[in-house]
């Protein structure tokens, strides 16, 4: 009996001698075969222990990576995998979830959730993070450091039920004598639509809306609605715009299964809907001819289209209101005060608003224009005590405002004929997005408060002109952040950010693109971490190379991203968001800067 026992002992102990060596041998990452000597974790799932026969979690750059498989098969989930596209689906309860290896993007329901690292195959498993099961999903995650092991749990109160995410697919016209009506037409139920009625449009806001409307729609003949407009207004809002000929009196309704919402246009002035006869077979979103899928990012939906000029791109006037086109295009503004004049600047929208300081209606009366060339796409004049003029352009312009014989000049030029050090800070994170949470704080607000600390700094150095990409708790893409960077052509790209790892994890580290043939990423990457370890006294963790992170790898100019801390770990998660850390963090990142600007110029 004792033979036997000895030898069942030694039959479990080489078992779990081989499951340690099998783990402690290689894994082949997306076909890279890379060493591996960390210790085996287990993996809990709703409390019970899963055999992860082929593949066990793994901690890889700091991140707890668990098999999507085996973790949503065990809550009852179904699993799908796309060998050809490298796509995994997730059928779980009332949520579709798909996941792309290598892609940092996730989409639930159709809505985009940002994953901190991007899903990968290992071992031919599909692994994921498990700060996306939490995050992202709602589960309750820990990581037991100490004791190798992952727990994920769904909510015993059912906090992972949602409402199913409506994919906004149509709008339907139709016209009859006395009446315009669009419907517009979701997948599933909508709720809290918004409507707004001004005198040159009616604005519909869809909440938690994923549009698939083509960003133009052609409504059918009739005399109130000239154009209808679409577009992806906030990362979870659709907005629908009815570009008005004539002001209409509005009524709304739902469908019974609220999957449609119909707007009817009645004249205030008694005109007719139709120019003749009626029409009532409709139009809809898939009779346009722009066959795009619906646009996103920082497009607003709602510029001013208004009344149409298709004159000439040279010379389009309102009264004494000039515009010329060109590569500077320019308003010549008779009469105006520049000292008066206030510009606001909203180059993420790509708008330019001049506030002339008094009421010019007289000379410039209230008119939209629209010079149809390739430099700007509306100009809006409105008086409302203070004559003001919008313009919407088509690329992301600065100005020179002049004065000359008794008339203000306003002149639109590209950033970079106008500065010579342009840095864009990327504040990372916003909005629905909050980033690492952890010892009750997240990601996003401590990212806010140092990137504004570094913000002023910059803004107050007339050598460096400093953009944004965020400056509110607004969510904005990967690809609005990396765009419009290199649509202002900066020098520079610097994106904040904070950690999270395991809770004894602690430092600094700052990332960069390893270019080939241009290192200057790389070197501002080391003048930045040396400046903060020396200033700040965290822990230097050193500067790392990343091309899988896309503000790094598709902007143009030298990119860096700054770690600054670990918001899991309790005494730096208090550190990094103190104000006296955040002053001495600002400080030197921005002395690192005007280094790394002396660096580019060599």
């Amino acid at each position: 009996m004792r033979k036997k026992i000895s030898i069942m002992l030694l039959v479990g102990y080489l078992i779990c001698q081989s499951r340690g060596m099998l783990q402690a041998q290689t894994l082949n990452i997306d076909g890279q075969v890379v060493a591996y000597s960390q210790a085996p974790i287990e993996l809990y799932v709703n409390q019970k222990l899963i055999q992860t026969t082929v593949m066990d979690p793994v901690v890889i750059d700091n991140r707890v990576l668990v098999p999507s498989r085996e973790v949503f098969e065990a809550m009852g989930a179904k699993v799908g995998w796309d060998n050809a596209t490298k796509k995994v689906t997730i059928e779980y309860k009332n949520q579709t979830i798909i996941l792309i290896v290598n892609d940092p993007k996730a989409f639930i329901n159709g809505k985009v959730a940002e994953m901190d690292v991007p899903g990968k195959n290992i071992n031919g498993k599909v692994m994921i993070p498990i700060r996306f099961v939490s995050e992202a999903m709602g589960m309750n995650v820990k990581w037991d450091s100490a004791n190798r092991s992952v727990w994920i749990d769904e909510p015993v109160d059912g906090s992972t039920e949602v409402t199913q995410t409506p994919n906004v697919q149509n709008v339907v016209t139709s016209a009859k004598s006395t009446q315009f009506v669009a419907s517009i037409v979701a997948s599933s139920a909508m709720k809290d639509i918004q409507v707004f009625t001004q005198t040159d449009k009616v604005i519909i806001d869809i909440p938690n809306s994923k549009s698939l409307l083509n960003r133009t729609i052609a409504p059918v003949s009739n005399m109130y609605v000239a154009n209808i407009r679409t577009s992806q207004f906030t990362a979870d809002t659709t907005r629908v715009v009815l570009d008005l000929n004539t002001p209409v009196n509005v009524s709304t309704n739902y469908s019974s299964d609220c999957k449609s919402f119909h707007l009817t246009l009645t004249s205030k002035n008694g005109s007719s809907a139709l120019p003749e006869g009626d029409t009532s077979n409709g139009s809809s979103n898939n009779d346009s001819s722009n066959n795009g899928s619906g646009n996103t990012g920082s497009e607003s939906g709602d510029s001013n289209t208004g009344e149409s000029n298709n004159g000439t791109s040279s010379g389009t006037t309102s009264q004494t209101m000039t515009y010329t086109a060109g590569s500077k295009p320019k308003l010549t503004l008779p009469g105006i005060t520049t000292s008066k004049v206030k510009v606001t600047d909203d180059y993420r929208n790509k708008i330019l608003t001049l506030d002339l300081g008094a009421d010019y209606s007289k000379t410039i009366p209230n008119k939209v224009l629209k010079p149809n060339d390739a430099y700007v796409d509306s100009i809006t004049v409105e008086t409302k005590g203070t004559t003001k003029v919008k313009i919407v352009t088509n690329k992301i312009y600065t100005y020179n405002l002049t004065s000359s014989n008794n008339q203000a000049v306003f002149e639109m030029v590209r950033p970079k004929e106008k500065y010579r050090q342009i840095v864009v800070v990327d504040i990372g994170h916003g909005g629905s997005d909050s980033g690492a949470v952890g010892n009750g704080l997240r990601e996003k607000e401590i990212n806010f408060n140092q990137g504004m600390a570094l913000y002023r700094l910059l803004e107050a150095d007339s050598n460096i002109k400093v953009y944004m990409t965020r400056e509110t708790d607004v969510y904005e893409t990967l690809k609005f952040r990396a765009t419009l960077a290199n649509e202002i052509e900066a020098d520079l790209f610097v994106s904040i950010h904070n950690n999270s790892a395991s809770s004894t994890v602690t430092g600094t580290e700052t990332l960069y693109y390893p270019s080939t043939t241009d290192k200057r990423g790389e070197k501002i990457a080391k003048l930045v971490q040396d400046g903060i370890i020396k200033t700040c006294g965290t822990k230097d963790r050193g500067i790392k190379p990343r091309t899988d992170l896309f503000v790094l790898n598709s902007t143009n100019m030298p990119a860096i991203l700054i770690e600054t801390g670990f918001i899991s770990n309790a005494s730096e998660a208090q550190l990094i968001n103190n104000a006296v850390f955040i002053d001495k963090w600002a400080k030197s990142v921005y002395g690192s800067i005007v280094e790394g600007f002396k660096l580019l110029q060599r």
